[in-house]
């Protein structure tokens, strides 16, 4: 959160972190267990200037300050959470609930 502070969402440092995170969790979810992909989306949520209500809702476009890199990584996630079953949803909804 640090570099998020400092620099904003569309930093470089913070855009390359979010990448690789997306990158691991699309990557290795057949490999990761719940707990990992769960933390990384938790992780790759404090990089991303919405939260996962605000994403599930915006289902064609993301609000008109992100950046492409934002709006890149914001569909990343949408459709790994799509791709995730019923109890990994809700699992991942209520503790993102937890700590917006």
């Amino acid at each position: 959160r640090l570099g998020v502070d400092v620099g904003g969402y569309e930093d470089q440092g913070v855009e390359n972190l979010r990448s690789k995170l997306l990158s691991h969790l699309c990557n290795s979810t057949t490999k990761a267990g719940t707990s990992l992909q769960i933390a990384t989306a938790t992780a790759v949520f404090g990089l991303l200037p919405f939260n996962l209500e605000a994403l599930s809702q915006t289902e064609s476009s993301l609000p008109a300050c992100s950046s492409k890199s934002i709006s890149d990584d914001a569909e990343n996630l949408r459709k790994w959470i799509s791709g995730l079953g019923e109890h990994q949803q809700n699992l991942l909804y209520a503790i993102l609930g937890r700590t917006d």
